[in-house]
């Protein structure tokens, strides 16, 4: 074992080593396909880690080839009948002790690239299509107690000695919360703070004995931040404030590239994002009082769609939440077993334009009050946004959020982020990262060209800076 690795971890982290080791190189194959570096180079492939101190190295996992054969079963898990896809090595294998849990609020899992890769390397795999189809009418307590069962189920099989949960994009947020609160009791989504308080549901919960943050959102932040800022009135959604419009040219939009708006029309365009999300929370605050004095139109919940909702000032400017501010690893092509420590950029393309805020799309904006409250609300007095910093909220507003989650969870923390993804970033993959003050066990590394979805960007620009 490398040196530097010994001291961090020592003998008593040595599953944190392997969850490390096998996990990276499960997932980030993916990446160093013949797409990237050849076939034959990608298949020697040893990733390199990251702990406290920020020295990279590689290492030899001594893992089995992506090779390995496995079953695939349909099961039904809780009370719900939650459908799963267990994916099982057909012979013993050294790995299939340690069962891998994905899931995500609204996406169907099964099948999905993460769970065949792992699968072929002879884990145990698990993943699971939640009981919803779509964003808006997802309650966040209920996506606990999904994982809940499905963590259960992995630990009745007489094959498993651990349980890992793999929090892929949404499905970070989702398994931090989980464990956070199975480790530490209701009392912590309970908090006064919260705008919407867990239920007693939650209580006694079986932690995992681990968690990988994949490219994960930042709960409903990643809503919070898509609002347009120019709209003014939630009944009539053609009332814009013009100097607000970040598809305006005026304002330093560009429909061919990335824009480029001033550092002020920055800091009054989030102020107002956050101006425009505490209107909507009071609007859904207002609904829900009036349910609880039986004096609104429906008896249990009231329908609370939203729109103008995908104008998110980073996806048109390619200069915001562009690199982090500490050093981490970077696999890449050139460095396929991790680079040395470096600040890491963003590679992201321009994804946003007019049209698509313009449009309604029932999927994510069909809420009502009550799942707005449980999933979207968030108070955000003052955000500012520059290159590599979110300040301004109030995290612990949330029970959606990685970055008060992760603070409570002392189990190994794995964080992976994708610098060319479109739906998450290098500074929020950073923050969730420095925010887990609890365990002395965490890593964070970062795959260069990676895209959200998962395959290697086509359209992506290199930044000068990157190696």
């Amino acid at each position: 074992m490398h040196p530097e690795l010994s001291r961090t971890f020592g003998r008593q982290h040595s599953f944190h080593r392997r969850l490390v080791y096998l996990t990276i190189l499960g997932i980030t194959s993916l990446f160093l396909t013949s797409s990237l570096i050849g076939s034959a180079q990608a298949s020697n492939v040893k990733p390199a880690v990251v702990g406290n101190t920020g020295t990279a190295s590689a290492g030899n996992t001594g893992t089995t080839s992506p090779s390995v054969p496995y079953t695939t079963s349909l099961v039904l898990i809780g009370p719900n009948q939650l459908i799963g896809g267990l994916y099982q090595p057909v012979s013993p294998d050294p790995n299939q002790s340690i069962a891998l849990l994905l899931t995500h609020g609204d996406a169907n899992f099964i099948g999905t690239t993460p769970c065949l890769q792992l699968a072929q390397r002879g884990f145990t795999v698990l993943c699971v299509k939640t009981q919803y189809d779509a964003e808006g009418p997802v309650i966040w307590d209920n996506l606990a107690l999904d994982v809940s069962v499905s963590v259960s189920y992995l630990r009745s099989l007489p094959t498993v000695k651990k349980v890992l949960l793999v929090g892929y994009s949404g499905g970070g947020a989702i398994v931090s919360y989980y464990q956070n609160v199975a480790e530490n009791g209701i009392a912590t989504c309970q908090a006064p703070a919260r705008l919407d308080p867990c239920s007693s549901s939650l209580a006694n919960m079986s932690p995992a004995d681990g968690v990988v943050m994949l490219d994960s959102v930042a709960g409903a932040y990643n809503r919070f931040i898509d609002l347009d800022a120019s709209i003014v009135n939630e009944k009539n959604l053609n009332l814009r404030d013009s100097a607000l419009d970040m598809f305006n040219p005026a304002n330093g939009y560009n429909p061919n590239g990335s824009s480029n708006y001033s550092r002020a029309f920055i800091d009054r365009y989030t102020v107002a994002q956050g101006q425009r999300e505490a209107r909507i929370v009071a609007m859904a605050e207002r609904d829900l009082k009036e349910i609880a004095n039986g004096t609104a139109q429906y008896s249990d919940d009231v329908p609370f769609p939203t729109g103008r909702d995908n104008a998110e000032i980073s996806e048109a400017d390619l200069n915001v939440i562009a690199h982090t501010q500490g050093e981490y690893p970077v696999i890449s092509p050139q460095y396929p077993n991790g680079s040395p420590p470096q600040v890491v950029n963003s590679n992201r393309p321009v994804t946003n334009n007019e049209a698509s805020d313009l449009s309604w799309t029932a999927k994510p904006g069909d809420f009502t009050a009550e799942s707005y409250m449980s999933t979207s609300a968030i108070i955000a007095p003052d955000l500012h946004i520059t290159a590599d910093s979110i300040t301004g909220v109030d995290w612990a507003s949330t029970n959606t959020s990685p970055i008060v989650n992760v603070a409570g969870i002392k189990t190994p923390i794995l964080f992976m982020g994708l610098t060319a993804s479109m739906d998450t970033d290098p500074v929020t993959q950073e923050m969730f990262y420095q925010a887990a003050v609890n365990t002395t066990n965490k890593t964070l590394v970062y795959v260069y060209g990676a895209t959200h979805g998962l395959t290697p960007c086509t359209n992506c620009g290199t930044p000068s800076s990157q190696t």
